[in-house]
Order: C-alpha cells, then sequence, then structure tokens
C-alpha cells in the first residue's frame, strides 16, 4: 500500500515522517491501526472529534485532522495515535468497580513494599550492634506485620475484578489471598523463635525453629505470588505502557525466582550446621549471601510493583481511548464512559 507520509519506528524508538510518492488515506499495513473493527480507512481523512494530548507536548489535537501535524511541537498526529491510542481497548472486558480494584491493587504492592523495608531495618540494626547483639525494637515488628495485613487486604483486587472472568484464575487468585495466612504465621513464629537469643545470622549457633518458621513465610509469598500472578497478567493487558514494554518492570515470576532462592538459602544454613568443617562453614556463609540477595532483589521487585500498580490503577480509572474514541463513531461516547465505570 502506497503511503504519502508513512510512519517509521523501531521497536521502541522515535516516530518519523518519510515523504511518499502520492496522498493516500491509508496508514499502511503495519502497526496497531492495520486490524480495525470499522472502516478506518474512510475516517482518516477526517478531524479528531475526541480529546487526545500531543505525545510530544501535550497540547489538545481535538479538531486536527489526523493526517496533519501538532500546531505546536510539529509532531506528526499519527505519531500521537500510535503512542496513546489503545486498539485492543473495546476488546477488553470491563473492569468491575475500576476505583476500588486500583486503590486495592496499590496497597498490596504498598504493604508489601513497607514490611520488607521494615524487615531490613530490623536485620541492619542487628547487623550494627555486633555479634549477641540485642535484636531490634519492636516498633518496626509491628510496622512489618501491619505491612503484612495491609497488603493482604489489597490481595482481593485479584478476585475476579473482570466480568467473566475464567474460573480457574479466580481459584488461584483466591488461593493467593489464603497464601497470607501462611505468610503472617511464618512471620509470627519467626518473632517468636527469635526471643530471648542472639540476632539471627550473627549467633554461634543455629535457630532451627527460626528457619523453619522462614521457610514457612516464604512458601506463603510463593502461595500468593503464583496466585495473583493469572489475574494481575490481565490487569496488566490493560496499561499500554506495560503491555507495549515501553517501561521496564519487575514480574511476579522473577519474584518466584528470588524467593526460591532464598529458600534455597536457608537450605544451605541447614546443612551446613551438620557439617563441622571448613566445607560447612563456607556452605553456611553461601547461605546468607543467597538469603541476602534475596531479600534485596525480592524488596527490589516490590518497589518496581509499586510502580506498576500506580501505572495500572491509572489505566483502570482513566483507560487510554480506542480509536473510535478519538476519531468519532456511533456511541463512542457511551462506549468510553462504560469503559471507565466498569459497566
Amino acid at each position: 500500500m502506497d503511503d504519502s507520509r508513512s510512519i517509521d519506528s523501531g521497536e521502541n524508538g522515535p516516530l518519523r515522517a518519510n515523504a511518499g510518492a502520492g496522498p493516500s488515506p491509508h496508514l499502511g499495513s503495519r502497526g496497531p491501526l492495520s486490524d480495525l473493527p470499522f472502516e478506518t480507512e474512510e475516517r482518516l481523512g477526517l478531524s479528531l472529534s475526541g480529546s487526545l494530548p500531543c505525545v510530544t507536548c501535550r497540547y489538545d489535537l481535538k479538531g486536527i485532522s489526523i493526517r496533519g501535524v501538532c500546531p505546536e511541537c510539529g509532531t506528526m498526529v499519527r505519531a500521537t495515535i500510535l503512542y496513546r491510542v489503545d486498539p485492543r481497548a473495546e476488546v477488553f472486558r470491563a473492569v468491575m468497580q475500576p476505583r476500588l480494584v486500583s486503590v486495592l491493587m496499590r496497597l498490596w504492592a504498598a504493604g508489601a513494599l513497607v514490611a520488607a523495608l521494615a524487615i531490613w531495618i530490623m536485620r541492619i540494626e542487628e547487623v550494627a550492634a555486633g555479634p549477641g547483639g540485642a535484636q531490634s525494637g519492636a516498633v518496626w515488628t509491628r510496622v512489618a506485620f501491619w505491612g503484612l495485613v495491609a497488603s493482604a487486604l489489597g490481595s482481593l483486587a485479584f478476585v475476579r475484578p473482570i466480568h467473566g472472568m475464567a474460573k480457574g484464575k479466580t481459584l488461584a487468585a483466591i488461593g493467593g489471598v489464603l497464601g497470607y495466612a501462611l505468610v503472617l504465621m511464618g512471620y509470627v513464629g519467626v518473632l517468636r523463635a527469635e526471643v530471648g537469643r542472639a540476632a539471627p545470622y550473627s549467633a554461634s549457633t543455629l535457630n532451627t525453629d527460626r528457619i523453619l518458621m522462614r521457610l514457612l513465610m516464604l512458601a506463603g509469598v510463593l502461595v500468593v505470588l503464583m496466585g495473583v500472578r493469572p489475574t494481575a497478567r490481565e490487569l496488566v493487558k490493560r496499561c499500554l505502557a506495560l503491555r507495549t514494554g515501553r517501561v521496564d518492570r519487575q514480574t511476579i515470576l522473577a519474584m518466584i525466582t528470588v524467593t526460591l532462592v532464598g529458600m534455597a538459602g536457608d537450605g544451605l544454613r541447614v546443612v551446613a550446621a551438620n557439617w563441622q568443617t571448613a566445607t560447612g562453614d563456607l556452605l553456611g556463609q553461601l547461605g546468607v549471601v543467597l538469603i541476602a540477595m534475596s531479600g534485596l532483589l525480592l524488596t527490589l521487585g516490590l518497589a518496581s510493583a509499586v510502580v506498576d500498580s500506580w501505572r495500572i490503577g491509572a489505566a483502570l480509572v482513566m483507560p487510554s481511548p480506542s480509536l473510535r474514541e478519538v476519531l468519532g463513531g456511533s456511541g463512542s461516547d457511551d462506549a468510553a464512559e462504560r469503559r471507565r465505570n466498569g459497566g
């Protein structure tokens, strides 16, 4: 198909206009505008009837020809359409109570991050106290506990937030919510096992009860992550920036992997305690390193999840417009309102 000003782009690179042979209303056969549910070719000569901020300067392009350029910065209107308009917007099933789901999803990630940071503070205070030093105060243990409780409440966002969601995904999400029972039981068990004992990573003897409770807590983390992952993937699809790879993100699958690494570290410490040789000492030190690396990477993953949850939450409350909405069409305003209200 000939195109007077075709859009050329790398995978994530800038869009640019190329001069062509003759005028044509087509946008070309590639890209998200090539497969549309209505007569696009007849509409490309029209002006934008819906609000659409320019991708470069955010000037409202409403009323400008689709083959024109932004009057403020000169960016092609088609470049903005390719960047901002979601060609799959009308394909997705509606999200029930999008504002509530947005708030709960953000609470899920933020609560888990607060708990992780509080645990890091406890461990750092214990290391600073030196071998045989006192354990961290009760303030951070409570902060971590209530952070986990908040995250558990937020995980309800993943229990059937979308109309017509598959039963398997709903059951998996329920299992993920119930997984917080293991997380909280393990966390409380760790705290009880530490009572009257030296700091866990500076003590000369291994606290086996603490390790068992920590493994229970990490097993609960795995159940939570694997349970919410199917629904989380469905919600990610509604955020155009995440779905198209425009922004980097720490995936739930990666967090599952680093949790397994942490469990392996605990296993090495148990093996080392029963192997009273130089090799056993080396394995014990390796176990501590794996636990520290796992905790750090998991915390970074949670920080990334907080950022992603804000992006996805914003996309749920104010989804990217469909091409029908910016070009106009029968029922376009009503369709946009229904998508935003979850109807």
